[in-house]
């Protein structure tokens, strides 16, 4: 009997041990709906272009929701780079995946201490650059830097920088994302978007300048991850961030060589932005309000080379398509 008791426990603890599966965070870094490059160029609301440099944040805190239970993740930190999506959780036997909390920042046990004592390879160890204000000051939780073109004259000359402080106060539970994840096999991905655009959503980039520490615009940002959802799941990022993205309708009409008539549709909109760019991302025309069909004629003579014509809503990226002026 005791020897048949054995064979049961090894059994039971082998089964639970080889169907544990990886599972992975798949982060999805973009902008008002167009995935994120540091190569890019993109636009505020005013039409200014602005260039973001350093994305980097911190994670901690997570607990998965499996089948009505929650399972937290100890001792389980990512720091995130917008440049890299994909970020190992654990190895977990999942039932029925239902969803995922965690915080944005490092939790108050680990914050202020030693990050020399971790191995480099640990995402709480020293980093280059620095994620921390020194022991036992503590962890940036979130690195946002970048530069934007303030006055239109094709030139990115405003920097502005987001080290978000330290301060225990500053950790950021994110609501509750509801999503059952991707099966494959044992193992698990959940993917999440990540709207960088909305951390600095009410905020004048040109006039913000360097916020490092305990700063109002910091905690503006770590206000937003909540009001505006900066974590999304994909289906309800591709509904509420950009649903019409590229459904429209533009052509061009060359009658006039130097500058074109722009025919273009867009039934699911009530009213777009237009933005004429030339290839090095300065702004020659912003329109704002136009109704979503018509006919736009360029009023300036362009010289001769390729542009882009953008077409924008209030809340999503539509179209843009390039154009180009002969002499």
């Amino acid at each position: 009997m005791k020897y048949l008791f054995f064979i049961q426990l090894f059994l039971y603890l082998s089964s639970n041990v080889f169907a544990q599966g990886n599972i992975t965070l798949k982060l999805n870094h973009e902008w008002n709906g167009t995935p994120f490059s540091y190569d890019q160029k993109y636009y505020d609301n005013s039409g200014r272009t602005l260039q973001i440099t350093r994305v980097q944040y911190y994670l901690s805190g997570f607990e998965i929701q499996d089948n009505g239970q929650s399972i937290p993740l100890k001792d389980h930190y990512v720091l995130a780079s917008a440049n890299i999506s994909n970020y190992n959780l654990n190895s977990l036997t999942i039932d029925k995946l239902q969803g995922l909390k965690f915080d944005v920042g490092v939790d108050v046990e680990k914050n202020h201490l030693n990050p020399a004592i971790y191995d480099e390879s640990h995402p709480l160890a020293l980093k280059n650059p620095s994620m921390h204000w020194g022991w036992a000051a503590g962890y940036r939780f979130l690195v946002i830097e970048g530069s934007i073109d303030d006055d239109k004259d094709g030139l990115l000359d405003k920097k502005f920088e987001f080290h978000v402080t330290a301060n225990d106060e500053y950790l950021t539970p994110v609501n509750k994302i509801e999503t059952t994840g991707k099966i494959n096999g044992k193992d698990t991905e959940i993917e999440l978007y990540v709207n960088i655009a909305d951390w600095l959503k009410d905020i004048d980039l040109a006039e913000a300048g360097y916020n490092h520490g305990v700063y109002w615009l910091n905690e503006t940002i770590m206000f937003n991850t909540n009001k505006f959802k900066v974590f999304d799941t994909e289906a309800t990022a591709s509904l509420k961030k950009h649903p019409q993205q590229g459904s429209g309708h533009v052509v061009f009409d060359y009658g006039l060589p130097y500058a074109p008539t722009i025919f273009y549709e867009f039934p699911y909109e009530n009213r777009v932005n237009l933005k004429v760019i030339d290839m090095q991302g300065k702004i020659l025309k912003f329109e704002n309000d136009l109704s979503n069909a018509g006919n736009y004629f360029i009023n300036m003579e362009l010289p001769q080379g390729t542009y882009l014509a953008v077409f924008e809503s209030d809340k999503a990226f539509l179209v843009s398509k390039k154009f180009m002026v002969k002499k």
